[in-house]
């Protein structure tokens, strides 16, 4: 039998954490789309951005019903919110919610470590943009991402992929 439901007592505050966050990074990104010159690369990156924070409000809002999805979709979410990557092609710096961020950080002849605390939304994602490599973690994330985990484990849930009939729009009459 698939199992719909699961059990979270804290359901209702994780659900609105992700929710207020993804709102508020939906609002924040669409004031900076006002403000940038557009090109193709930059509307893709904007667009991929976009579905990070549409499927973070989707989660959230089935996480709040405890939709097995909803846990699903956050548990992805919060994966890809862990890691700080910053290669000479690429920057992904995100920054969506909170975030206690450990990075370090190196060039030719400079290193540098360091922590950040930081709260709403101002993810970085660059194309061919530095000549550093670094490397970090999202602690706060990390151990959200954790939570899922254990609630997914403790439920009975497998989380390790989307069958179709997650991904198929249900109507409800």
């Amino acid at each position: 039998m698939h199992q719909t439901q699961f059990q979270d007592p804290k359901h209702k505050i994780i659900a609105l954490y992700y929710g207020i966050f993804a709102l508020l990074g939906m609002v924040i990104l669409g004031n900076q789309l006002l403000s940038i010159q557009l090109s193709l690369l930059v509307l893709i990156i904007i667009l991929v951005l976009y579905a990070q924070l549409f499927f973070m409000l989707m989660g959230a809002i089935k996480y709040w019903k405890r939709d097995v999805l909803g846990l699903k979709i956050l548990f992805w979410i919060s994966l890809s919110l862990v890691p700080i990557i910053i290669t000479p092609l690429v920057i992904y710096y995100p920054k969506v919610t909170t975030g206690f961020f450990l990075f370090m950080q190196s060039s030719f002849g400079f290193s540098s470590t360091g922590f950040e605390f930081h709260v709403a939304y101002d993810t970085q994602l660059t194309l061919l943009n530095t000549s550093f490599w670094g490397i970090g973690i999202n602690l706060i994330e990390f151990f959200l991402w954790l939570r899922f985990k254990n609630i997914a484990a403790n439920n009975h849930i497998s989380i390790a992929h989307f069958k179709n009939e997650d991904l198929e729009l249900k109507r409800y009459d």
